[in-house]
């Protein structure tokens, strides 16, 4: 059936639009305002912050949308790390309350958490162990009715250590293995655990909203002179207000999450192959290796 010119040119007039946004600059906070505007101003939110780029981006979204969110971070008893400061910088800077969260990090409480852990979450891989372990303190001790997080937007701008030494020039493809990946199972934890605290946990990264803005950036180079430019050059004013750092490792940096764990079960009577990785540790508890009285 032959297709009428009236159809050719409607077809076309289409196309050229596709290849338009494509081709345009990628507008992120548009995105991040759409995937954060079903949250109503009327009802409590947070956000919870560090130092990095994305969680700063996420406030600022909720700012430019009218919320007056209550900022959420979390420390070792141990002492302040960077991105606690910063979070905390962040709320004086814009007049926000300020929800502390202190870690207990004691040997006891952190053997009482890797029991409940591998023991009754089934959870294997260390850094799940150690990255729920703050961020479940953190949901629990929020008062809000939604909290808001900048999970994720290392799939799209690639800063994880694989795709950043193996993945550069292939970042679109990367794009789409994740785009059908699976869900993290961080994300589906958090997720349920605020259900089950009447809670709602929105993750705006994973939105198709912004996944379809990163369809218009160009190479790995392109974001990152500087490091993530999109969101950069999308809340450029507030940037020059707070302190914002470099992408790290959620576990790295003085956080000193990781090196807590391992510091104090290396040394503990858990430790009963004299292993030099808490890997090991975690691996005798969820086989049984561990004595009973020890436990």
């Amino acid at each position: 059936m032959a297709i009428s010119e009236s159809t050719k040119k409607m077809r076309e007039k289409f196309r050229q639009e596709l290849e338009d946004n494509c081709s345009r600059p990628a507008d992120m906070k548009m995105a991040l305002m759409s995937a954060l505007r079903p949250i109503p101003t009327t009802q409590s939110t947070s956000v919870f912050m560090s130092s990095g780029m994305d969680s700063h981006a996420v406030l600022w979204a909720m700012l430019a949308l009218g919320h007056r969110p209550l900022i959420t971070s979390f420390t070792l008893d141990t002492h302040e790390s960077t991105d606690f400061k910063a979070a905390k910088h962040a709320s004086e800077v814009y007049g926000l309350e300020f929800n502390p969260v202190i870690l207990n990090s004691s040997e006891k409480h952190l053997k009482s958490w890797v029991k409940h852990a591998v023991g009754k979450l089934g959870l294997i891989k260390k850094s799940s162990i150690e990255c729920i372990w703050p961020m479940m303190q953190a949901v629990r001790n929020c008062p809000a009715k939604h909290i808001v997080v900048g999970f994720d937007s290392d799939i799209y701008f690639a800063t994880a250590k694989k795709p950043s030494m193996h993945a550069k020039d292939i970042v679109k493809k990367y794009w789409q293995s994740n785009f059908r990946g699976d869900v993290k199972i961080q994300n589906t934890f958090f997720q349920n655990l605020a259900y089950k605290k009447d809670k709602i946990f929105h993750i705006p990264f994973t939105t198709c909203r912004v996944w379809a803005e990163m369809l218009s950036v160009g190479t790995y180079e392109e974001m990152h002179k500087p490091q993530k430019r999109q969101l950069r050059e999308a809340f450029a004013d507030d940037l020059k207000k707070c302190i914002v750092k470099p992408h790290q490792n959620f576990q790295l940096g003085d956080t000193n999450i990781a090196d807590n764990f391992s510091d104090k079960l290396l040394s503990s009577d858990w430790n009963i192959r004299n292993s030099k990785s808490v890997v090991a540790i975690y691996n005798d508890v969820r086989l049984g290796k561990i004595p009973k009285e020890l436990l």
